[in-house]
């Protein structure tokens, strides 16, 4: 998890557009994702 957040981190500082993530439904993972990340979106 942590990993993936500091990639989405790595992403948006870099400009990107946005990023895309897969969770396979997983509501879980979503949800810690975005609570990760959610202080620099």
């Amino acid at each position: 998890m942590a990993y993936c957040q500091s990639q989405i981190i790595e992403l948006l500082a870099s400009d990107v557009d946005g990023v895309h993530l897969y969770t396979m439904n997983n509501v879980k993972v979503a949800k810690r994702l975005t609570e990760g990340i959610k202080n620099i979106i």
